[in-house]
Protein backbone atom coordinates (compact mmCIF):
# COMPACT_ATOMS: atom_id res chain seq x y z
CA UNK A 1 0.00 0.00 0.00
CA UNK A 2 1.39 3.37 -0.96
CA UNK A 3 2.36 5.69 1.71
CA UNK A 4 0.13 8.61 2.47
CA UNK A 5 2.91 11.12 1.91
CA UNK A 6 3.58 9.78 -1.59
CA UNK A 7 -0.09 9.91 -2.49
CA UNK A 8 -0.41 13.47 -1.20
CA UNK A 9 2.74 14.56 -3.02
CA UNK A 10 1.49 13.05 -6.30
CA UNK A 11 -1.92 14.66 -5.85
CA UNK A 12 -0.35 18.08 -5.16
CA UNK A 13 1.86 17.73 -8.24
CA UNK A 14 -1.14 16.77 -10.40
CA UNK A 15 -3.25 19.68 -9.10
CA UNK A 16 -0.34 22.08 -9.56
CA UNK A 17 0.22 20.86 -13.10
CA UNK A 18 -3.49 21.30 -13.95
CA UNK A 19 -3.54 24.80 -12.47
CA UNK A 20 -0.35 25.66 -14.35
CA UNK A 21 -1.83 24.42 -17.65
CA UNK A 22 -5.01 26.48 -17.06
CA UNK A 23 -2.91 29.59 -16.36
CA UNK A 24 -0.71 28.91 -19.36
CA UNK A 25 -3.79 28.55 -21.62
CA UNK A 26 -5.19 31.87 -20.30
CA UNK A 27 -1.80 33.54 -20.86
CA UNK A 28 -1.62 32.11 -24.36
CA UNK A 29 -5.09 33.48 -25.16
CA UNK A 30 -4.10 36.89 -23.76
CA UNK A 31 -0.89 36.92 -25.79
CA UNK A 32 -2.82 36.04 -28.95
CA UNK A 33 -5.38 38.79 -28.35
CA UNK A 34 -2.58 41.29 -27.68
CA UNK A 35 -0.81 40.17 -30.86
CA UNK A 36 -4.02 40.76 -32.82
CA UNK A 37 -4.46 44.18 -31.22
CA UNK A 38 -0.86 45.08 -32.04
CA UNK A 39 -1.32 43.91 -35.64
CA UNK A 40 -4.48 46.02 -35.93
CA UNK A 41 -2.74 49.07 -34.49
CA UNK A 42 0.23 48.54 -36.80
CA UNK A 43 -2.08 48.41 -39.81
CA UNK A 44 -3.86 51.54 -38.60
CA UNK A 45 -0.50 53.28 -38.12
CA UNK A 46 0.53 52.41 -41.68
CA UNK A 47 -2.77 53.77 -42.98
CA UNK A 48 -2.34 57.01 -41.02
CA UNK A 49 1.24 57.34 -42.29
CA UNK A 50 0.02 56.90 -45.89
CA UNK A 51 -2.67 59.51 -45.34
CA UNK A 52 -0.11 61.85 -43.81
CA UNK A 53 2.21 61.39 -46.80
CA UNK A 54 -0.70 62.13 -49.17
CA UNK A 55 -1.62 65.23 -47.21
CA UNK A 56 1.99 66.40 -47.26
CA UNK A 57 2.12 65.92 -51.03
CA UNK A 58 -1.14 67.83 -51.42
CA UNK A 59 0.24 70.57 -49.21
CA UNK A 60 3.39 70.80 -51.33
CA UNK A 61 1.33 70.86 -54.53
CA UNK A 62 -1.00 73.49 -53.08
CA UNK A 63 1.97 75.56 -51.97
CA UNK A 64 3.49 75.32 -55.46
CA UNK A 65 0.18 76.37 -56.99
CA UNK A 66 -0.11 79.29 -54.59
CA UNK A 67 3.41 80.43 -55.39
CA UNK A 68 2.78 79.99 -59.11
CA UNK A 69 -0.48 81.91 -58.92
CA UNK A 70 1.14 84.67 -56.89
CA UNK A 71 4.08 84.88 -59.27
CA UNK A 72 2.07 84.67 -62.47
CA UNK A 73 -0.65 86.95 -61.20
CA UNK A 74 -3.81 86.88 -63.27
CA UNK A 75 -2.07 85.66 -66.42
CA UNK A 76 -3.58 82.54 -67.88
CA UNK A 77 -1.87 80.55 -70.59
CA UNK A 78 -3.49 78.84 -73.55
CA UNK A 79 -1.62 77.66 -76.64
CA UNK A 80 -4.22 79.24 -78.93
CA UNK A 81 -4.01 82.57 -77.08
CA UNK A 82 -0.23 82.65 -77.43
CA UNK A 83 -0.37 81.83 -81.13
CA UNK A 84 -3.05 84.49 -81.71
CA UNK A 85 -1.10 87.11 -79.74
CA UNK A 86 2.18 86.40 -81.58
CA UNK A 87 0.48 86.50 -84.96
CA UNK A 88 -1.43 89.68 -84.10
CA UNK A 89 1.93 91.34 -83.40
CA UNK A 90 3.16 89.94 -86.74
CA UNK A 91 6.21 88.44 -85.07
CA UNK A 92 8.03 85.28 -86.00
CA UNK A 93 8.59 82.66 -83.35
CA UNK A 94 12.27 83.64 -83.38
CA UNK A 95 11.46 87.30 -82.68
CA UNK A 96 8.94 86.40 -80.02
CA UNK A 97 11.42 84.03 -78.37
CA UNK A 98 13.99 86.86 -78.27
CA UNK A 99 11.52 89.00 -76.33
CA UNK A 100 10.91 86.22 -73.81
CA UNK A 101 14.47 84.93 -73.58
CA UNK A 102 13.65 81.42 -74.75
CA UNK A 103 14.26 79.42 -77.91
CA UNK A 104 12.00 79.54 -80.95
CA UNK A 105 11.43 75.82 -80.48
CA UNK A 106 9.95 76.55 -77.05
CA UNK A 107 7.49 78.99 -78.65
CA UNK A 108 6.43 76.35 -81.21
CA UNK A 109 6.07 73.71 -78.48
CA UNK A 110 3.94 76.05 -76.36
CA UNK A 111 1.72 76.97 -79.30
CA UNK A 112 1.18 73.32 -80.17
CA UNK A 113 0.35 72.51 -76.56
CA UNK A 114 3.06 69.88 -76.23
CA UNK A 115 4.57 71.61 -73.20
CA UNK A 116 3.54 74.37 -70.81
CA UNK A 117 5.74 77.39 -70.14
CA UNK A 118 7.13 77.80 -66.67
CA UNK A 119 5.55 80.21 -64.25
CA UNK A 120 8.22 82.86 -64.85
CA UNK A 121 7.69 82.57 -68.59
CA UNK A 122 3.91 82.94 -68.21
CA UNK A 123 4.57 86.06 -66.16
CA UNK A 124 6.91 87.35 -68.89
CA UNK A 125 4.22 86.71 -71.52
CA UNK A 126 1.74 88.60 -69.32
CA UNK A 127 4.17 91.49 -68.95
CA UNK A 128 4.66 91.55 -72.72
CA UNK A 129 0.90 91.77 -73.25
CA UNK A 130 0.82 94.96 -71.23
CA UNK A 131 3.22 96.62 -73.71
CA UNK A 132 2.17 98.38 -76.87
CA UNK A 133 3.22 97.17 -80.31
CA UNK A 134 5.63 100.14 -80.59
CA UNK A 135 7.28 99.28 -77.28
CA UNK A 136 7.71 95.69 -78.41
CA UNK A 137 9.22 96.85 -81.70
CA UNK A 138 11.68 99.01 -79.77
CA UNK A 139 12.68 96.11 -77.59
CA UNK A 140 13.37 93.99 -80.66
CA UNK A 141 15.63 96.68 -82.12
CA UNK A 142 17.86 96.68 -79.00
Amino acid sequence: MPRLATVLRDEVQRATRQEFLKCAARMKALVQSHDQAIAGLTAKLRQVERELAQLQQKKKATKKQEVAAEFAGDHKFTPEGLRFYRRSLKLSADQFSTLLGVSAQSIYSWEQGRVQPRVRQVAAIGALRSLSAQAIAQRLKR
